[in-house]
């Protein structure tokens, strides 16, 4: 039987969600305590926090569709 290390799901750095979001890794703050975002603490790899990497990009979507929206 073979194991890994990596997880089921992809996972993003909070550095990395910023990024795919555009905005600031402090606005991730933000959009936790909204809960917009669910923030996982790993305890095995120290302080680090990752998301979900399909609800980061749905969350993308979401707010693309919603300033879409406002626009148009």
């Amino acid at each position: 039987m073979k194991t890994t290390t990596e997880p089921a799901t992809p996972r993003l750095l909070r550095k990395d969600a910023a990024r795919v979001l555009g905005i600031s890794e402090s606005m991730c703050f933000g959009l936790e305590r909204k809960g917009l975002l669910t923030p996982l603490h790993l305890t095995s790899v120290g302080r680090t926090v990752r998301y979900e990497a399909a609800a980061v990009y749905a969350l993308a979507d979401r707010l693309i569709a919603e300033a879409a929206h406002k626009v148009g």
